[in-house]
């Protein structure tokens, strides 16, 4: 009358732990705070695989006893790395479902993120003289920031770099540029901003109408 322990699918040549139906060439199955134990015999080292109702699935990476690292994915999807603890609390490297990468953040805003500090990249391209939002970042999120842009002017071979300061208040966005140099005879663009839907944004308008490519970095500071 004991429970079923292992299960062998001769046919489909898959073993179940916890489950009559493997599905995989090894299927463990299980429920609630419980999953995989490899742990060593003298207590050295040893990796838990295993799943919380709070935390999400996670691999524990446990030294002499005692837990150090944990790797999840939490309830919003996010990967975390950080060391063990309960809750998300001092994060070393965050993954969220929008590809962002954080250090030390949890609730990602940037491509990359440190704590306060946000690192961004947009390229786009035009062939018009009309003015563009070349990047965009939300206000609600970054106060101030500052712009790297390099320009190529892909009909004559010819280039523009310049860096620009930009601050808002959240209705107003003001920016400075400086540092600017150019390869041709004349810039290849002219540069504003403005608030717009909730957002920042960094606009260019071309001084000619040959195919422009502008790749921008932008460094920001949180609200």
């Amino acid at each position: 009358n004991n429970p079923d322990i292992v299960y062998i699918d001769t046919s489909a040549q898959n073993v179940g732990i916890g489950t009559d139906s493997p599905s995989k060439p090894l299927d463990v199955q299980f429920s609630g705070d419980s999953g995989v134990w490899i742990e060593s015999t003298d207590n050295h080292a040893s990796l838990y695989i295993d799943a919380h109702s709070a935390y999400g699935s996670y691999l524990r990476f446990s030294q002499a006893g005692t837990d150090k690292y944990w790797i999840n994915v939490d309830t919003n999807g996010n990967m975390l790395f950080r060391p063990a603890a309960t809750g998300t609390e001092g994060n070393i490297i965050t993954f969220n479902s929008s590809g962002r990468v954080g250090i030390g953040k949890t609730t990602v805003k940037a491509k990359l993120q440190v704590e306060e500090y946000g690192i961004d990249t947009t390229t786009s391209s035009t062939a018009a003289t009309t003015q563009v939002a070349i990047h965009t970042f939300p206000i609600a999120d970054f106060r101030s920031a500052r712009f790297t842009i390099q320009i190529t002017n892909t009909t004559d071979s010819t280039y523009h770099s310049t860096e620009i300061l930009a601050i808002h208040d959240g209705t107003t966005a003001n920016i400075t540029e400086f540092g600017e140099v150019h390869t041709g005879s004349s810039v290849e663009a002219t540069f504003d901003a403005d608030v717009s839907s909730g957002n920042f944004r960094l606009l260019a308008t071309p001084t000619s109408t040959n195919s422009m490519a502008f790749k921008v970095v932008c460094h920001s500071l949180t609200v």
